[in-house]
């Protein structure tokens, strides 16, 4: 069964005909016949689409072609970008411009702060003769954390820019989205999750911590306010909230004062020296439909 349009373009006996939902609106359906039928619809084109990549997967050897025909499909824009305007206030409408432009933009906004070098004394580290016999991949990624070196290619991103809202020629609507090396993406989560668990055991994230944490999101924060304004108003006191945003918070922050507040909370100087050398020397470059910026 193939979808077309809405729900398919099938009837509730499986018939090709007139839209199950023309027919629920004109009232010769029920609601129930017509979700049965995009229900059905969805099912079968997810079990088409799984089989199909399987199928791609299983003879890539036999036919390369059309899976990286299929691969390409997926990852080609849906939209091209729009035409910008540069500082000058010039639109510009060649990729290679749109990169330059959107490029010094994303620079523009980091802190002029953000490369401070470490001042903070850093605890000792300790002694870590750990197997060196395990696969590649975990001995590079080891003795990058033992050395706190960062290979160059792992600070290397090529950003891709998102749409966010407003008017799409100003470069300040768009949100960059940087895409790296996957071993460097790997060490990231790893060091990540080490210094998740170090600060939650030490106790150095509140209880009412909700953005970036695990098992909590938007919804547990909107749930626990609503709990205590609920609670304030029962109780006959008024409520004031003061909402802040903080424009470009990620962008600005200044690089020594967070490996100070790492080192603060007794993090190890192997992984301390290995976010200062990931955070030094890092390049970006825009990419547009396949042109790279300077």
């Amino acid at each position: 069964m193939a979808a077309q349009g809405r729900a398919g373009h099938w009837s509730p006996d499986g018939k090709r005909g007139e839209s199950i939902y023309d027919l629920w609106k004109k009232g010769q359906a029920s609601q129930e016949d017509y979700k049965g039928v995009a229900r059905l619809c969805r099912e079968k084109i997810r079990r088409a689409k799984a089989e199909l990549e399987l199928n791609l997967t299983t003879a890539v050897k036999d036919n390369k072609k059309y899976f990286f025909k299929y691969i390409s499909s997926k990852r080609r824009a849906k939209e091209n970008l729009q035409p910008l305007v540069d500082g000058g206030g010039n639109i510009v409408t060649k990729d290679e411009e749109k990169a330059e432009v959107l490029n010094a933009f994303f620079a523009s906004v980091f802190n002029s702060r953000a490369n401070c070098s470490l001042v903070t004394q850093l605890p000792k580290s300790e002694d870590r003769d750990g197997d060196q016999n395990g696969a590649p991949i975990i001995q590079g990624e080891m003795q990058s954390w033992l050395t706190g070196e960062v290979p160059a290619d792992w600070r290397l991103a090529n950003v891709t820019p998102i749409f966010k809202k407003g008017r799409k020629e100003d470069p300040g609507n768009y949100r960059p989205v940087s895409l790296t090396s996957v071993l460097g993406k790997l060490m990231e989560q790893i060091i990540l999750s080490a210094i998740t668990r170090h600060v939650e055991d030490n106790q150095g994230i509140k209880p009412s911590q909700h953005g970036f944490k695990k098992g909590r999101s938007c919804l547990t924060n909107l749930i626990s306010f609503y709990n205590k304004v609920t609670c304030l108003m029962d109780e006959g006191k008024a409520v004031d909230v003061v909402y802040l945003d903080f424009s470009k918070a990620f962008d600005t922050v200044s690089h020594s004062i967070l490996l100070e507040k790492l080192a603060a909370h007794g993090l190890d100087r192997c992984t301390l020296h290995w976010v200062k050398n990931w955070l030094d020397g890092r390049a970006q470059r825009v990419v547009v439909n396949g042109v790279y910026s300077s």
